[in-house]
């Protein structure tokens, strides 16, 4: 420590005051010790060693300040060096210090120690505030010690209580995981069975998911034949409670078609079929009155309610039938019938929907005016709009027309029950081509314009030319032309001799030289038209697969056809007359014309099948009524009205009429070819006799035919319709043997039958495999003559004549053969057939 300037300290006092301090410490040393050691708190040393150390008294003032400072100066006097000239000497001996040496230590130790007793009692008043602080601090920590260790002790027993409850817990979920343990044993056990009985269920699924598809297979198979109960019972084997009224109607159609077999497949075949007694009870309560026939009226009604207008149209058909007279009873309401001789009947049809139904009846009545009008009222009160009406020309249907103000100039009448719409009238075109084919061949007729004759010279030498194994027209037979009786009523027979396929035959044989005759252009050209005026009004489909026969759209070519006919047949006279045929072409040319044009108007339609303007379905109920019959097929009044009810009630009674004059443009579709009616679908070749056929190039086998024996003759004719038939056969095996023919290319000098008459597409067999033909047709003749040579083996007969190999393949070999087999059994059985029909003709006109 240094002291101030003004104060001199004498020689040796700094070594002095360093030997006084040292002797005060170690005065201090055990007192500090003795105090620290009893307040000295293990856990903080530092602290209570700091806060230990002896404050000085502050009561000490003055004499005991002195004292102490002398007793401390004194005691350190001999260890104290004195300093001479501001240097330090050497410490001297106690013993030799000299009374004033002593009080100038003292004195100058005097004035040294105030100051620094001054500034020791300020730091002892610093060290007890800091004391002080530290012993808050130390109380406040012992505060805060004794609450966390109170709070230790809080949480200590809280988190004791809680481990209790956690462990009851724990405990109680150990018992409860077990449980669940045994639960999942348990399930896993369960799921392990579902699992076995769902294997069993999917196995049990996809049984009946393959049983639901031969089941909807099975149905789609037998819906053609069965109906929906009877093919569940096939299914299911469960015995029918409640038949049909489907089931009910196909019953009674079969058992009207033949009561025996119905027995035989119900009783002894054990097919589903309702009993003799269900179906007598079935009908028994439905009573068929002469005249309208109100239930099936009402039931029309209701039915017309899920039907469009345009659905709802339809046309009026009606005609008499003739019944045998006889007295009857009829027990059902214990009436008395008198004989009678006709039956007329009235029926309508869609004309744009596919549906039909009777609707009146009556003995020995004829239409009239007032009739006519009762019937088209209750049509129209039904729900159904009466557009057209069709009848023949009986005498009694031509006065009604007459007094309904129908004419030539006026084929139209006023609807009875709506005057804003008309009524076209139609005369049955099939009924009109039977009256222009009798005075065709009758008496020809007369063109009063061109002053020439139309005979039918020219078909009778087409037929006596065109007399062959295979013709030109194949249809054409001595039986067309010598109609006589009840042939003159087959419409079959009219339609085939005026027919396109005559008209044309006529001409390419007169334009190679072959026909000759002076009425042949004029009687060509009037049967040709006559065939286009009949495609126009015996149209049942939209359009046929050639795309060359429409249904009437009111085209061009349909126009120029109907204006044409009319042109014609107004100059035709048969014996100078115009007759009242001629009449009903006009009528029902204009009508069909105005008819299309009205429905277009109201229904917006595109085309009209035509077919359905016609009496072809009254035709065809008369020859359903007479079948059921079987061999009575003339019904008495009373067995009419019976038949009449299963009629009604029946369904696909088309079957009931197999040969009928006429055909039901609902049942039947159109034929492609004449070759196609001879040959059939029944005809298909036989891959069982086919062994022999060629697997490679057609080309590598054609070879000469060695023998010279067999050299047929063929005439004009037949030599074209052979090669007309060759080019059906290419077209038969065009697929499988490609290199027989091709398409029909030069047909610009109608040089051949198939070039003259093709519409396009028609085949012709190549030149080397036409040779190999007509050896074959040769051999054929050869073998069976003029007939047919009975025995086995025909076909392989025929070809075994050939010496060497044909160069064709021996299915198309056979197959020709085969046809031609069924050709000459065709033109043998016609005269049998004709036979047969006029003896049954005679019968139902009689």
């Amino acid at each position: 420590m240094h002291l101030p300037n003004s104060i001199r300290e004498p020689a040796g006092m700094e070594a002095r005051r360093e030997r006084l301090v040292s002797r005060r410490r170690r005065l201090l040393v055990p007192v500090l010790e003795e105090g620290l050691l009893d307040e000295r708190n293990d856990n903080a040393p530092e602290m209570e060693l700091d806060a230990a150390i002896p404050q000085p008294q502050e009561e000490a003032r003055g004499d005991d300040a002195h004292e102490t400072q002398e007793a401390l100066l004194n005691e350190g006097n001999d260890d104290t060096s004195g300093v001479v000239d501001g240097t330090v000497q050497p410490a001297q001996d106690d013993s030799t210090d000299t009374p004033n040496s002593i009080s100038t230590a003292v004195c100058w130790s005097c004035c040294i120690c105030i100051p620094r007793h001054d500034q020791l009692k300020s730091e002892l008043v610093n060290l007890k505030s800091a004391n002080a602080i530290l012993s808050e601090k130390i109380n406040e920590m012992k505060n805060n010690d004794t609450n966390l260790r109170n709070a230790y002790l809080l949480l200590q027993d809280d988190s004791t209580k809680k481990c209790d409850d956690f462990q009851k817990k724990l405990t109680k979920l150990e018992l409860e995981g077990e449980n669940l343990r045994k639960i999942n044993i348990h399930l896993q056990e369960l799921v392990t069975k579902y699992e076995l009985q769902n294997s069993k269920i999917n196995i049990e699924n996809n049984v009946i998911e393959e049983y639901d598809k031969v089941a909807a297979r099975m149905k789609d198979v037998l819906s053609t034949y069965f109906t929906e109960t009877q093919i569940d019972f096939f299914l299911t084997s469960i015995p029918i409670r409640k038949w049909s009224n489907d089931d009910i109607a196909r019953a009674l159609t079969f058992r009207a078609i033949s009561p025996n077999g119905y027995k035989h497949v119900r009783e002894q075949m054990k097919l589903p079929f309702p009993s003799a007694s269900t179906l007598k009870r079935w009908t028994k309560g439905h009573i068929f009155q002469e005249g309208l026939l109100d239930i099936v009226l009402n039931l029309m009604k209701g039915k017309s309610e899920t039907m469009t207008k345009a659905e709802c149209a339809c046309v009026l058909s009606f005609d008499e039938m003739k019944v045998t007279e006889s007295w009857e009873f009829r027990r059902i309401d214990e009436s008395v019938m008198s004989p009678h001789r006709y039956v007329q009947v009235v029926i309508v049809r869609g004309i744009i929907g596919c549906w039909k139904q009777i609707v009146y009846f009556n003995y020995d009545t004829k239409m009239t005016h007032d009739l006519l009008q009762k019937i088209i009222i209750a049509v129209e009160e039904s729900g159904y709009e009466v557009h057209a009406t069709v009848c023949d020309m009986g005498s009694t249907n031509s006065k009604m027309l007459k007094d309904i103000g129908i004419s030539e100039n006026h084929n139209t009448f006023l609807n009875p029950y709506d005057n804003s719409r008309v009524i076209h009238a139609f005369l049955d075109v099939p009924h009109l081509i039977k009256l222009v084919r009798n005075h065709f061949l009758d008496h020809g007729f007369y063109n009063i314009n061109t002053k020439k004759e139309i005979r039918c010279d020219p078909v009778k030498k087409l037929s006596v030319l065109d007399n062959g194994n295979l013709k030109l027209a194949p249809k054409l037979t001595d039986h067309h032309l010598q109609v006589k009786g009840p042939q003159r009523q087959r419409v079959k027979y009219a339609v085939q001799l005026l027919s396109g396929t005559v008209s044309k035959a006529m001409k390419f044989l007169g334009e190679h030289g072959k026909l000759e005759s002076e009425t042949l252009v004029e009687t060509s050209e009037f049967i040709q038209l006559i065939n286009d005026w009949f495609d126009v009004f015996n149209s049942s489909i939209r359009t046929d697969s050639a795309g060359k026969r429409h249904s009437f759209m009111k085209s061009d070519k349909q126009i120029k056809v109907i204006n044409d006919t009319v042109t014609l047949i107004k100059c035709l006279r048969v014996t100078g007359k115009y007759l009242p045929f001629q009449k009903g072409i006009v009528i029902s040319s204009k009508s069909v014309v105005t008819l299309y044009e009205s429905l277009k108007e109201r229904f917006n339609i595109s085309y009209i099948l035509t077919r359905r303007l016609n009496q072809d379905i009254l035709e065809h109920f008369f020859s359903v009524i007479r079948q059921m019959g079987r061999c009575y097929d003339h019904p008495t009044p009373l067995s009419f009205q019976q038949r009449l009810k299963l009629y009604i009630m029946g369904k696909d009674t088309a079957v009931l009429a197999s040969n009928t004059n006429t055909s039901e443009i609902e049942t039947t579709s159109m034929i492609a070819s004449g070759i196609q009616e001879f040959v059939g679908s029944s005809h298909e070749i036989d891959s069982s006799l086919t062994s022999d056929v060629f697997t490679q190039d057609l080309g590598t086998f054609v070879d000469d035919i060695d023998d010279e024996n067999i050299e047929p003759e063929f005439t004009f004719p037949e030599t074209e319709a052979i090669d007309h038939f060759l080019g059906f056969v290419v077209h038969k095996f065009q697929s499988k043997y490609p290199d027989l023919g091709n398409v029909l290319q030069d047909t610009a000098n109608n040089s051949s039958w198939d070039a003259y008459i093709t519409r396009g597409g028609l085949k012709v067999m190549k030149p080397q495999f036409r040779e190999c033909f007509l050896r074959l047709e040769g051999c054929f003749r050869e073998y069976h003559g003029t007939s047919l040579r009975e025995g086995k083996a025909a076909i392989e007969n025929v070809l075994q004549l050939l010496t060497t190999h044909t160069g064709i393949p021996m299915e198309v070999a056979r197959y020709y053969v085969r046809c031609r087999i069924y050709f000459r059994i065709k033109q043998l059985n016609n005269p049998l057939k004709n036979k047969n029909s006029y003896k049954k003709m005679k019968k139902i006109i009689n």
